[in-house]
């Protein structure tokens, strides 16, 4: 094996015009992430005046005076938006081909498609593989760098071994690199065909809308955290911590102190813990996803 040839190629540029996260990462696909992790990641802030107040319905009726209560309100009425821009984000989501959709990133050899949620485009080009269980289906530039690395480190004296569709070849630098690049400039035109996609069904729209609405949920949840002490402030930041993670009976400490302050609590706090509490004491399972206030 000669080492030392993979300086040569040009390193990728992320090619996912206004989207990097399409990109694809020198580690992984980062096909972990999702709509709500757009959202927390957005570049612009609200200001806490941006944050629309809480509606009579999410408050108990009527304004509440207490400050605690009344930024609660805006942050679950954030959630409520959240799910329903989210749900907007779905159905146009499932107006898009296939191919242009996140999908499982592999392909098997069985033609059935598996693995991780990837945000690239599929390639259809891509067929059922042979002798091995599965294939990336869904390419970032970096699975074509690291390809073109492997060929160029396994030489044999003056030339490289290599396998193309399906037959034994033997190819220069130069070959391997035009094949590089080749592939990098497809992998341009699958983005931009999927983007076009995109902005035929409004995903940019709405996902602008994602992150404003993220990011006043940050905002809410911060003023929360900077409010006077008060058993009310206090438990409306445990409730906001509780909605960051997916069960929520992760720590029992949280959910007994939550119990233990209940008979303190007024308007809608008091409720929502009310409600945790009940919850998990008919499901241990519940997940945040079944709370007002959970996302």
């Amino acid at each position: 094996m000669v080492s030392g040839h993979v300086s040569t190629l040009p390193v990728p540029v992320p090619t996912a015009g206004n989207r990097p996260w399409k990109a694809g990462n020198p580690e992984h696909h980062m096909t972990n992430l999702t709509r709500r992790h757009f959202a927390a990641r957005a570049a612009a802030s609200l200001t806490l005046a941006a944050i629309p107040a809480a509606s009579d319905a999410a408050t108990g009726g009527g304004a509440s005076t207490d400050p605690a209560n009344d930024l609660y309100g805006r942050y679950v009425a954030l959630v409520a938006q959240d799910r329903a821009v989210g749900a907007e984000y779905d159905e146009a989501t499932a107006r898009m081909p296939e191919w242009a959709r996140p999908g499982p990133q592999r392909l098997t050899a069985a033609g059935a498609f598996e693995g991780e949620i990837a945000h690239m485009p599929r390639d259809v080009s891509i067929t059922p593989p042979v002798g091995v269980k599965s294939i990336i289906c869904r390419p970032c530039q970096y699975d074509f760098r690291r390809q073109a690395e492997r060929i160029l480190n396994d030489r044999w004296g003056t030339s490289i071994v290599t396998w193309r569709n399906g037959d034994e070849v033997r190819v220069t630098r130069r070959t391997v690199r035009t094949w590089y690049m080749a592939e990098l400039r497809a992998l341009e035109a699958r983005y931009a065909a999927q983007e076009a996609e995109e902005a035929r069904v409004g995903l940019p729209r709405i996902e602008q809308a994602l992150e404003a609405i993220g990011e006043a949920r940050c905002d809410a949840r911060a003023a929360l955290a900077g409010l006077p002490p008060s058993l009310n402030a206090a438990a409306a930041v445990l409730l906001t911590t509780a909605a960051l993670t997916t069960r929520l009976d992760t720590s029992a400490m949280q959910v007994e102190t939550l119990d233990f302050m209940r008979p303190a609590l007024t308007g809608l706090i008091r409720a929502h813990v009310e409600l945790l509490i009940d919850a998990i004491d008919a499901d241990p399972f519940v997940t945040t996803v079944d709370m007002p206030f959970g996302v």
